[in-house]
């Protein structure tokens, strides 16, 4: 059987070698993923094909339409009131949604209330 230490130091100059080799494939991997940098390189190789790419999705972009908001308008009313229906709708949903928020603002507000004025008693 081998000695221990010379099993040892193999072993260590071993192991440092695979760091050395995984140091050396993730700066690889590394400068491989940058994705800046391959980038600014392609730029830099092929100025035409990018500015000309650059003007066509811009105008591609320039084309798309824009997003029309629809505007209804009731006959029966001066345009400032809704529809019966439609305000009694939207009541109870400002309603359901803003009873929470004013109930958590009152307790709040009375836990301040009751805190300060214990505080107060007590000394």
């Amino acid at each position: 059987m081998a000695d221990p230490i010379k099993d040892k130091d193999s072993l260590t100059e071993r192991l440092e070698e695979d760091r050395q080799k995984m140091a050396l494939q993730v700066s690889e991997i590394k400068k491989d993923y940058n994705v800046p940098n391959r980038l600014r390189t392609s730029i830099q190789k092929n100025p035409l094909a990018w500015a000309i790419g650059a003007l066509l999705t811009g105008f591609l972009i320039s084309r798309i339409p824009a997003r029309r908001k629809k505007i209804y308008v009731w006959s029966g009313s001066s345009g400032r009131e809704l529809p019966p229906a439609v305000s009694k709708s939207r009541t109870s949903k400002l309603w359901s949604l803003a009873k929470p928020v004013i109930s958590a603002y009152v307790g709040r507000e009375i836990y301040k209330r009751l805190k300060r004025s214990n505080q107060e008693t007590a000394g």
